[in-house]
């Protein structure tokens, strides 16, 4: 049957978002849907679901969380133009103002 939805959900069958006053197929027990689902991403002409495009997307999602440096996530509180070798392996890192010392990812919580 289809109806009005009254509550926020997800499409059971294109697993989008099924927002309040949309048209949705309906029935007792069984899961909602659509009355006509919208147009996926890859439809609309964005970028391909690749394993590259999905890595960028974390990191630049990641990145508003911290600095990334060399496919590496720093802190909010490293400085990537501070480049200079770690103190505890004397791989490449960053200044980490909260240590007061450059320290590479595997160590920039160790203080």
């Amino acid at each position: 049957m289809t109806i009005m939805a009254r509550y926020v959900g997800t499409c059971g069958r294109c697993g989008g978002q099924i927002q309040i006053g949309d048209r949705i197929e309906w029935e007792r027990g069984e899961r909602s849907s659509h009355v006509t689902c919208p147009k996926r991403p890859a439809q609309l002409g964005a970028a391909p679901r690749t394993q590259a495009n999905i890595i960028n997307a974390l990191f630049s999602c990641a990145a508003s969380l911290g600095h990334v440096v060399d496919g590496n996530l720093y802190k909010p509180d490293a400085h990537p133009a501070d480049r200079g070798p770690c103190t505890r392996c004397g791989r490449s890192g960053v200044w980490i103002s909260g240590a007061g010392q450059h320290l590479c990812a595997r160590h920039q919580d160790d203080y």
